[in-house]
């Protein structure tokens, strides 16, 4: 079901809407109206398509103020997508070790191919959770991912390196480079002709933009399954989860009225650049939480005898809870 189809249509009549069907009909029926009702959509979107099937995953579309195409989805379809991208996680762990032996070699390559950019871009989701951010996103917004960044946005505070910026939904990241490899290497791409700073030197001499595809691409060739940059989100929140458990714990022990969950989602999401109700819905595996608040408040159970190739015990730990959780 998409909108390319005849669907219903909506036009506003005094303070409400009056919809019509796919025929141009006037709707009456009242169980069909309190559907219509209960999809809210938007007043203030244009050109509203509907769909005509109470089940279809694609609910409604629309035009927002800034002209950009918006989407409402079926509430079961949004809760299987979820699923999904938990259930992924599995595999995305079992596949990390391969993606970050890869990046590593591509990293010690002496020119800046799109195969080492990529590498280095790939390394900084890894390890400070970024967007991928896409050009669309940019000229809209004003805001950005790190395939979008500038040099303007490239900070030096007391010898470190920092990437101040506007993230999505307005939201500012100030994200300190702790790792002095990656340091050098930003420092030196920054340098390379033009605004953004991961450009790669192409086959004609010339430097060219990255995109969230070729991050994409790249991960799914050497993953050899469907990942995207939006897992290593997925992972680093979760992975976060734990590693933030006993900063939580002791924060509660300070102040008992502060609710446990909450504080170990907030810290998780200061750290993400999300708000506490997205982080906990959207990104930390429903396993580690359910784990995190059971544990609560005795120490978590890290191993160090089980040894998972470029893996820490933190990520050991989210294996382990993730494959229980998800045995098939």
């Amino acid at each position: 079901m998409n909108d390319e189809i005849p669907g219903l249509t909506r036009k506003r009549w005094g303070k409400g809407f009056i919809y019509f069907n796919e025929k141009h009909e006037k709707i009456r029926d009242s169980n069909a109206l309190k559907r219509l009702k209960k999809l809210v959509i938007p007043p203030i979107w244009e050109n509203v398509w509907i769909s005509p099937l109470e089940n279809s995953h694609l609910q409604s579309t629309g035009i927002d103020l800034k002209k950009r195409k918006q989407y409402l989805y079926h509430p079961d379809w949004i809760n299987y997508r979820q699923k999904m991208k938990f259930h992924k996680m599995v595999e995305f762990g079992k596949s990390l070790s391969k993606i970050r032996i890869a990046y590593q070699d591509f990293l010690k390559e002496s020119e800046w191919t799109k195969k080492k950019v990529i590498a280095l871009v790939i390394y900084l989701l890894d390890n400070y959770y970024f967007r991928i951010g896409n050009i669309q996103y940019t000229q809209e917004n004003e805001s950005y991912g790190i395939t979008t960044l500038r040099r303007k946005h490239l900070q030096e505070e007391a010898g470190k390196l920092v990437l101040n910026y506007k993230a999505k939904s307005g939201k500012v990241r100030n994200v300190k480079i702790h790792h002095s490899k990656a340091r050098k290497l930003i420092r030196e791409m920054a340098e390379l002709p033009g605004y953004e700073i991961f450009r790669y030197k192409g086959d004609d001499h010339k430097f060219h933009k990255l995109d969230s595809q070729d991050i994409n691409e790249f991960l799914q060739v050497i993953g050899g399954r469907e990942f995207s940059a939006k897992d290593f989100r997925t992972w680093g929140a979760s992975k976060l989860a734990l590693e933030l458990y006993n900063h939580a714990v002791e924060e509660i022990s300070q102040n008992p009225r502060l609710k446990f969950e909450t504080t170990l989602v907030r810290n998780v999401a200061k750290k993400m650049g999300n708000t506490i109700s997205v982080c906990r819905t959207y990104y930390i595996h429903p396993a580690v939480l359910n784990y995190v608040q059971i544990q609560f408040p005795q120490p978590l159970l890290l191993s160090k005898e089980i040894n998972l190739p470029h893996m820490d015990i933190f990520e050991i730990l989210l294996m382990k809870i993730i494959a229980v959780s998800n045995p098939n």
